[in-house]
């Protein structure tokens, strides 16, 4: 990709679903850029997680059948 793509692209979740843990699995990465992988990885899990939840709850309140 061209490097103005390659920048965006590091922001989103998806180099570090298939990508990063392939890297780490065959000794492409180590050290700090391990650590910061790992960071990138927990930053997306807690705020994915955020907003599922938020999601999840704006779904129950409009859509709870009787009795929920």
């Amino acid at each position: 990709f061209p490097a103005a793509v390659r920048s965006v692209l590091y922001w989103t979740p998806f180099p570090y679903v298939l990508d990063f843990p392939v890297r780490v699995m065959i000794g492409r990465v180590q050290g700090v850029e391990l650590l910061q992988g790992l960071g990138m990885q927990a930053l997306w899990i807690g705020l994915l997680v955020a907003i599922f939840s938020v999601v999840w709850r704006a779904g129950l309140r409009r859509y709870s059948g009787a009795g929920a």
